[in-house]
């Protein structure tokens, strides 16, 4: 596939292991005191309009709150690792270290049933999606807003740290 971009082999490695994390975390999500998932924006964004349609603002800040985390994460990784290639010896380290640090600050809260937990999470996963975002390439998405937000959180990263952004994610931004 032409348009797919080409990764070194020990990448396709650590994204599947990246992968079998977020799968595992979004397991500790679904298995807790909400039951609900921690990295799939597209359902939470549902879960949102649904509170938000049944004027429940309790539930609705909560929705707002675990996508704004998830955001607030992909801007970080905007921040901190600031380019869409991948190539050693950039920050990727210290992306993979916060989020290892967020996860594990995330577990008492989550033992006690404390949604600050599930925020935490929400923001290490979405630091670890916008640093994968960021190197793989995806562009388009037609099914989930994940990856829509993970773009916009990179893109503002971006901004905020002045770097070039794609003119996608400006128009995206500012709409």
């Amino acid at each position: 596939m032409p348009w797919l971009r080409q990764l070194p082999r020990w990448a396709w490695f650590g994204t599947g292991v990246l992968a079998f994390i977020a799968g595992w975390v979004n397991a500790v999500g679904y298995l807790g005191f909400r039951h609900e998932s921690i990295s799939n924006m597209t359902g939470n964004t549902s879960l949102l309009g649904i509170a938000l349609g049944k004027a429940d603002g309790r539930e609705a800040a909560h929705w707002a709150l675990a996508i704004g985390a998830f955001v607030l994460g992909t801007m970080l990784s905007g921040m901190i690792v600031q380019q869409s290639t991948l190539k050693l010896g950039r920050r990727y380290g210290v992306a993979l270290t916060l989020e290892s640090l967020l996860l594990f600050v995330a577990i008492p809260f989550l033992d006690a049933s404390n949604s600050v937990g599930l925020y935490l999470a929400s923001i290490a996963m979405g630091l670890q999606n916008g640093m994968v975002s960021a190197y793989s390439g995806a562009v388009i998405r037609t099914t989930h807003v994940t990856g829509v937000f993970a773009d916009l959180g990179i893109g503002l990263g971006h901004l905020l740290r002045g770097l070039p952004v794609d003119s996608c994610a400006c128009a995206f931004a500012s709409s």
